[in-house]
């Protein structure tokens, strides 16, 4: 009994020893979804893949009950015209959203939006800017198909392990499908805003790059040194192979490669990264497979 009992004091000292919080911090699931943008405006088509369809079988559905379904903590979707974004955040009630068009600032055309579990992060900060010569204003790069922006967000974590609660940088993005040029660009310009955003504060970036990793635009984002980003889904599983499509243009199929990415800086940890294939009866909610990680703080 008296073993016992000096087990259980050590342990109880042990315990009160401890940091506060150190045993608390808990992982958070990122997900980056390109939904494929509702270009009919929220008006019912004919067309098999429009987001709303006269039938009634809406791609719409699809979406919001795969985003439903995987619920995560931090969300970052492409191509969302207003519509879209209004019915995503109906749809994940415990969830605030930032974001703007891109097309004008507040509500005209695709929006990067950020969405954020309410009950675990608080909002410290956040804003747009758009991948251009002129970042600070609705703006286009010389070349590129169309405005472009990336979505920030400063979050404090409060189950993170500690008593005040860790802030980190949240960056959503889409780049250039047609510019290589513009692409390039954009990579350089988030770099530089992270270091001007994040300071030192560890940092997640995603979206739909249009770009494959070992491409030149890649390798810029990812930099080197102490703030470097790590790719979550190569850091999971470091063996580069042939399976790992993540836009497949409705058709499902894995072989082929990523340009969906989920990136972070060195003071977290990925412990898992997927490439979610789901479909609903043969039907896909999105012409991209959405991408997740697991994410912990070091």
């Amino acid at each position: 009994m008296s073993k016992l009992l000096g087990f259980l004091f050590a342990f109880v000292v042990l315990g009160l020893l401890a940091p506060v919080g150190a045993f608390a911090a808990e992982p958070f699931t990122v997900m980056s979804f390109n939904l494929r943008g509702d270009f009919d405006g929220g008006v019912a088509t004919d067309k098999p893949t429009g987001w709303l369809s006269k039938s009634g079988d809406h791609r719409r559905e699809l979406a919001l009950r795969l985003a439903s379904d995987v619920d995560p903590d931090l969300l970052g979707v492409q191509e969302a015209y207003r519509n879209q974004v209004q019915e995503l955040d109906a749809a994940l009630p415990g969830h605030a959203f930032v974001g703007v068009g891109r097309d004008d600032g507040a509500e005209a055309g695709e929006h990067s939006c950020l969405y954020y579990r309410a009950d675990r992060f608080e909002l410290v900060d956040s804003g747009t800017f758009w991948l251009s010569e002129t970042p600070d204003k609705p703006s286009t790069y010389p070349g590129a198909a169309c405005p472009r922006v990336a979505t920030w967000a400063v979050l404090r974590d409060h189950n993170d392990g500690e008593p005040a609660g860790r802030e980190l940088l949240v960056v959503n993005t889409h780049w250039d499908h047609v510019s290589a040029e513009a692409r390039s660009y954009s990579a350089t310009l988030i770099r530089q805003r992270l270091e001007e955003l994040a300071g030192d504060r560890p940092a997640i970036v995603m979206g739909d790059l249009n770009v494959t990793e070992r491409k030149e635009p890649i390798t810029t984002l990812l930099g080197d040194g102490p703030r470097r980003l790590v790719d979550s889904f190569r850091e999971v599983q470091p063996q580069r192979g042939k399976n790992e499509r993540t836009y497949h243009d409705f058709k499902g199929g894995e072989e082929g490669w990523r340009i969906d990415y989920i990136v972070h800086t060195e003071g977290l940890r990925a412990t898992d990264a997927e490439i979610v294939r789901t479909s609903y009866d043969g039907r896909y909610p999105s012409d991209h497979y959405p991408v997740t990680a697991s994410i912990e703080w070091k």
